[in-house]
């Protein structure tokens, strides 16, 4: 679902509210895969370690894994995020350090 935040200091945010799981399951894993290979293979351009066939089997994965984060490249925050739970109650609650309880007016624009 796409949200709209209009918070009281006049800011709007847009975000894409995905489910906690899914971070949990496809998103975070996948980042972290994406990263790895990221790293293996700029340090590849250091120590030319790699054979032809590694680099493209890990340039192949980089494609999959693109291809699964297409979805979450934009702003996002998961439902069980302090904005997810915001969606539902209308109240942003933080911690009193970031500022507190406040009221937050929210508009999905996209289910």
């Amino acid at each position: 679902m796409i949200v709209e935040f209009d918070y009281l200091n006049g800011i709007k945010q847009i975000k894409k509210v995905i489910p906690h799981k899914d971070y949990l399951e496809i998103v975070k894993p996948s980042f972290n895969r994406e990263k790895e290979i990221q790293n293996i293979l700029k340090e590849d351009k250091r120590k030319k370690e790699l054979s032809n066939t590694k680099k493209k089997k890990f340039t192949s994965e980089l494609y999959e894994l693109d291809k699964i984060l297409e979805p979450y490249r934009e702003p996002y925050c998961t439902d069980e995020s302090a904005l997810g739970q915001a969606v539902k109650t209308g109240k942003l609650v933080l911690p009193k350090v970031q500022g507190g309880t406040s009221d937050i007016k929210v508009t999905i624009i996209k289910k």
